[in-house]
């Protein structure tokens, strides 16, 4: 928000926010996922199946796929595949991120869970992977070329993975799985959130629990860094923490602001890895900076509810955001476009008359 003072002493009030682009994509949102690079987003709705749409323009591109809402979304590294869980198999999937601790009661208990898995950006569907001995899938991951899952049974059961090329599933250790997951960029581990926090080596074959601490409310959102050397944790109500990969030593805080409290559910570093977005239950999306773990500006306060995804695109010069309200937002990152941008919003900034009036103290400037 900018504020200036007129004469006669009232204050006139400009949301610098409204720069940034609102697309309605659906009326509401139980999940979304942007492919990497932002290259595509998927969205669900509460009474349909997913739709694609094309974060650029907002358009979709085609109809929505299987006609069953998903509770979870996840895209593969090259943005080419996505993966899919029906949305009354996800437990609680009407909060984001939240702590849940038994399946949705309208399955049966000799029910099956299974993802599906859809080509992008035509939707059509490429296989299906049923779950055996599970009622629900509490949340989805993937990276590399592995698709991760985690299976509720009454509770959450060890997690799952699979080699999406083959559809063959990898054994893993057995550690409890979350609706809160990520996998590197190379596919080679597997971070899981929750009261259980657990990293997952998939090469080697080893796990470690609790890499993060003893976290009481849990990890809410977890992002790798673009060279996989660093992970970022969202947390309830404290921060973000950063971490070293490789040592799983605490690298740094992005600390919230005193007095200002919020769940941060959504988590994306942009593709040379200097900026961090973050995005909470609120609705507000936060630029951080990754070296200085300092916030960059003000926050964006511009989804009606949770956020749902962040991504970065592919050069870095957009954010884009997916909230439960349905809307994709998209802001600019580059300074000299952001200032043009502004610029043609002002109508080309203020004439030496204007400037007279609403500005006496400063010396008259072109500032576009």
């Amino acid at each position: 928000m900018l504020r200036y003072l007129l004469s006669g002493g009232r204050v006139a009030t400009v949301d610098t926010a409204a720069g940034a682009r609102s697309t309605a994509v659906s009326p509401s949102a139980v999940a979304a996922a942007f492919a990497p690079g932002a290259r595509t987003l998927a969205v669900s709705p509460p009474g349909a199946g997913p739709v694609l749409s094309d974060p650029v323009s907002g358009a979709r591109l085609g109809p929505s796929l299987g006609g069953t809402p998903a509770g979870a979304l996840a895209f593969a590294s090259d943005g080419r595949t996505l993966a899919s869980v029906p949305y009354a198999s996800v437990p609680h999937a009407s909060v984001p991120h939240a702590s849940v601790s038994r399946p949705d009661e309208a399955r049966g208990p000799g029910d099956a869970a299974t993802v599906s898995l859809w080509s992008v950006p035509d939707g059509r569907p490429l296989r299906r992977i049923p779950i055996a001995r599970a009622a629900s899938v509490g949340g989805l991951a993937a990276g590399g070329h592995v698709l991760a899952a985690a299976p509720v049974a009454g509770d959450y059961e060890p997690v799952r993975v699979w080699d999406l090329s083959s559809g063959v599933e990898v054994p893993v250790p057995r550690r409890t799985g979350w609706d809160v997951m990520a996998v590197s960029p190379d596919g080679r581990v597997l971070v899981v959130g929750g009261r259980d926090a657990t990293l997952i080596d998939l090469v080697a074959g080893t796990s470690t629990g609790r890499p993060f601490g003893p976290v009481l409310d849990g990890v809410r959102s977890i992002a790798f860094s673009p060279d996989g050397s660093a992970v970022a944790t969202g947390f309830h109500e404290a921060g973000v923490g950063l971490w070293d990969a490789r040592t799983l030593r605490r690298a740094g805080t992005l600390a919230p602001e005193k007095g200002r409290f919020d769940d941060v559910v959504a988590l994306a570093y942009s593709p040379d890895g200097r900026l961090i977005a973050t995005g909470g239950t609120s609705g507000e999306v936060r630029l951080w900076d990754a070296a200085a773990r300092s916030p960059l500006g003000l926050p964006y306060a511009v989804h009606a509810g949770p956020v749902l995804a962040l991504a970065f695109g592919a050069d870095g010069r957009y954010l884009y955001s997916a909230g439960k309200d349905g809307t994709l937002r998209r802001y600019t990152m580059d300074p000299q476009r952001a200032a043009a941008e502004v610029c043609a919003r002002a109508g080309g900034g203020l004439g030496d008359d204007d400037w007279r009036r609403l500005v006496p103290e400063t010396p008259y400037r072109k500032v576009c």
